[in-house]
């Protein structure tokens, strides 16, 4: 698959953003609402990790998906990561694929990979309020991110995708900066309430 120099950040949040001096937010055009397909189906049993059949659902997708992503990163140490996130994160990233790249989003994300992405941040909120203990209410915002290198112009359909269907801030900058480094963590932070402080030690390369 090619490489994108698009960095897709997802993290819980609950705090507004700011942008700091190396990045500049990058404003979509007003668009109406997602067309949205099937919606995800009730549990189906994880399959082994490979390449996903045509008519695979929206369930299975994410299923293969996860159980792929577990599989890869079980060896690590104290491994922590969210299947979720990093489909939210490739599915950003795949508005802009075509040709050749597309079918290998599609191929491990399913056809329906918008639509799964866009149901997945509808129910994902609703299940945590819905499903927590009275007496222990969870509460999960999700804050989506795109930061795009300067030397690359992102089309006005591609940014008001990932804002209606992620409802992501989009920013551009020098990514191999300091200052993206920072403004980057800066969102970090807020977004996390202060838990992760630096996500980025050095600048991207």
């Amino acid at each position: 698959m090619k490489k994108y120099r698009v960095i897709a950040l997802l993290l819980t949040c609950c705090m507004l953003t700011a942008c700091g001096n190396g990045a500049r937010m990058l404003t979509p055009p007003e668009v109406g609402p997602t067309e949205q397909g099937t919606e995800v189906a009730g549990p189906v049993e994880p399959g082994i990790s490979g390449a996903l059949p045509e008519q695979v659902t929206g369930e299975e997708a994410l299923w293969k998906f996860s159980h792929s992503i577990l599989q890869e990163n079980i060896g690590e140490t104290n491994p922590v990561l969210s299947p979720v996130s990093a489909y939210l994160a490739m599915g950003m990233v795949g508005l802009g694929a075509k040709g050749e790249t597309l079918a290998e989003f599609e191929n491990v994300m399913s056809r329906d990979m918008q639509t799964i992405s866009g149901n997945l941040m509808q129910a994902i909120p609703t299940w945590i309020q819905d499903n927590s203990d009275d007496e222990k209410k969870a509460t999960l915002h999700v804050a989506n991110s795109v930061w795009v290198d300067n030397d690359m112009n992102p089309s006005q359909e591609w940014l008001a995708s990932v804002s209606d269907i992620y409802a992501a801030e989009a920013y551009q900058g020098e990514l191999s900066g300091n200052a993206t480094m920072n403004d980057i963590n800066k969102w970090i932070e807020e977004k996390t309430n202060a838990l992760i402080k630096e996500f980025l030690s050095q600048p991207l390369d």
